[in-house]
């Protein structure tokens, strides 16, 4: 009775459904970033110089951005 539940048939039906379906629209990551951010990959397609705007350091900005690369760490 397990096996006929199980299919191996059934697994590979559901994972092809899946296969050429996409979650995510491909702008989601470019319209979820701020408007510097979005100039900034604009300017690097355009010119191959990996430009960056910030308000601090880049590792104050990735800590307060919370990713995990950050090497800052504050001093209180």
């Amino acid at each position: 009775m397990l096996q006929k539940v199980f299919e191996p048939v059934a697994f590979a039906n559901i994972a092809t459904s899946f296969k050429n379906k996409q979650v995510l629209p491909s702008s989601y990551y470019v319209s979820q970033l701020g408007f510097f951010c979005k100039q900034e990959i604009k300017f690097e397609k355009v010119t191959s110089i990996p430009l960056k705007i910030r308000v601090g350091s880049i590792e104050y900005c990735d800590w307060m951005e919370g990713k995990k690369t950050s090497t800052y760490r504050p001093n209180y």
